[in-house]
């Protein structure tokens, strides 16, 4: 008998809805994209409210901000990422 592997749905977007709310609005604040010099903020405050409004499920985009959001601050602290270059199409990131 083969048994094929699957994987499974994280319940993102109910995570979202009640459990990490506010976290989630706290780590994905347009004051703290602003801090990173990554992401244009309003972007990110659009795709938030895309979600809650129920127009397009941003669950797992949200997810991904929030875990890199996350990830940046323990491990780069609060560097800000201001100078991209480019070489041969890779972009270069470098820390002021």
């Amino acid at each position: 008998m083969i048994i094929c592997k699957k994987g499974f749905n994280a319940p993102v977007n109910r995570w979202f809805a009640e459990p990490l709310y506010e976290f989630g609005r706290d780590i994905l604040s347009e004051k703290r994209f602003k801090e990173t010099g990554l992401f244009e903020p309003k972007a990110v405050s659009k795709l938030i409210d895309d979600h809650e409004n129920k127009k397009v499920d941003n669950g797992y985009r949200l997810y991904s901000f929030l875990f890199f959001m996350l990830w940046r601050e323990m491990f780069l602290g609060k560097q800000k990422f201001n100078n991209f270059k480019t070489c041969n199409g890779d972009i270069k990131l470098y820390c002021c």
